[in-house]
């Protein structure tokens, strides 16, 4: 019976280990200082709302995720050069994107917004930007709405907290970002008395609204796999545990 006990135990962890190295392994870029969408721990560790959405859905589907931080523009450059297989940063639909680039379905809706403090509650959309200071992200898409509306005041910044930063300090009147990540901090810093107000501009069923996963074109193969993911946590409703996780998450 030992003899027996002993052989099945060995064929199973070397089935286990056989499939453990017959798994897919895929690299995943991000800018890695987008809160809550992926930063890294007192650790040094990638953690966040992407990151864990991207790990559930690889044990899903049954493939491995290894993370990398890179810049915005290095994330595109490595997908281009098929230096990475997916981007899981803040990524919102464009039709350019979906154009150069194959698309996951959208995961999560992120409309844009703007974030003010009790000094400019007055604030109810764009037009009302015009002669304030405005922070936002580098490179956002943010920057070409503001700049319809006359707004020239602008300080671009490379991460969320240094943003948000901006206008807990009263550097800036109002930043602009995806609603998802406002949300986040008026959570984390509800216990001020800065009053955050967000304002969405953008409507939740715009297309551009929309995050999604960026893979090089033609990767069906991996983009099959990651819509599949999707689905089943949405259906689930684990996607909605995940993301009301990390919007109350307290760094």
């Amino acid at each position: 019976m030992k003899g027996f006990l002993k052989t099945f135990l060995a064929v199973n962890l070397s089935l286990y280990m056989a499939f453990a190295q017959s798994q897919e392994v895929y690299k995943a870029a991000t800018e890695g200082n987008i809160l809550p969408i992926a930063f890294k721990d007192e650790n040094g560790l990638l953690i966040g709302l992407n990151v864990e959405i991207m790990n559930r859905i690889a044990e899903l589907e049954g493939f491995k995720v290894e993370f990398f931080e890179a810049t915005w523009e290095d994330i595109f450059a490595g997908i281009d050069s098929k230096r990475f297989d997916i981007a899981i940063t803040d990524i919102s639909y464009t039709d350019e994107r979906n154009e150069k680039y194959t698309l996951s379905n959208p995961y999560l809706a992120a409309p844009s917004a703007i974030m003010v403090t009790n000094k400019h509650h007055e604030v109810k959309g764009i037009a009302d930007l015009s002669s304030l200071r405005i922070g936002l992200m580098k490179d956002a898409k943010h920057k070409s709405v503001l700049e319809t509306a006359g707004v020239q005041n602008i300080q671009e910044e490379n991460s969320t907290f240094s943003l948000f930063k901006l206008l807990a300090q009263g550097k800036v009147d109002a930043i602009l970002h995806d609603s998802i990540i406002l949300e986040y901090f008026a959570n984390a810093y509800a216990h001020t008395n800065l009053d955050f107000k967000i304002i969405t501009y953008e409507a939740e069923s715009k297309l551009e609204s929309q995050l999604v996963f960026l893979m090089s074109k033609g990767n069906a193969s991996l983009q099959g796999k990651v819509n599949r993911g999707i689905e089943q946590l949405k259906s689930s409703g684990e996607l909605e545990k995940i993301k009301n996780k990390w919007l109350n998450f307290k760094n």
